[in-house]
């Protein structure tokens, strides 16, 4: 009875110990995921201010919302553009110069130089997946919300992660 006990014990710490082991993997795997979205986020924000500083640079430029040109697509009428007003001339409204929209897009490769086309907010905002940055409980209305294409991480071929950014004209 007394080697019952002890054997029934055991196997009660065992069964124990491995709850246990397999709670903290559980845990380490969430984390080890938390983190890797935390550096996502850390990169996407890099990334934006980066961005700004670029377009925005010299004391010759000015931004402004996409819902300044008529034929905007209406979700897309808070991303920010930055224009080049150097050798503007106010009675000519053409002689201004765009940078670029100021948004996360998988299409376009920034890191060669790469931009976005002033036209580009007059298209739908299609194509890959949209992730909204300002959304439900930051805005009145969902007309008012802000939604970009995500960008993925790749690394040996294989995805990573993703990010996405917009940077506000505030």
């Amino acid at each position: 009875v007394a080697t019952l006990s002890v054997i029934t014990l055991l196997v009660l710490i065992a069964v124990g110990m491995l709850s246990l082991s397999s709670v903290t993997v559980r845990e380490s795997r969430h984390e080890s995921h938390m983190m890797e979205a935390r550096a996502n986020a850390r990169m996407a924000l890099m990334i934006a201010i980066g961005e700004l500083q670029k377009a925005a640079g010299p004391d010759q430029r000015v931004s402004a919302r996409a819902d300044i040109r008529e034929s905007t697509d209406p979700n897309k009428k808070y991303w920010t553009g930055f224009w080049n007003t150097k050798d503007w001339d106010p009675k000519n409204a053409s002689t201004r110069t765009f940078v670029d929209w100021l948004v996360s897009t998988p299409d376009i490769d920034r890191g060669r130089g790469e931009t976005l086309s002033e036209e580009e907010v007059d298209a739908p905002l299609a194509g890959g997946e949209l992730i909204t940055l300002v959304g439900e409980g930051s805005t009145a209305t969902t007309d008012e919300q802000v939604r970009v294409q995500k960008v993925s991480l790749k690394e040996n071929g294989g995805t990573t992660g993703h990010y996405a950014y917009w940077v506000g004209d505030e």
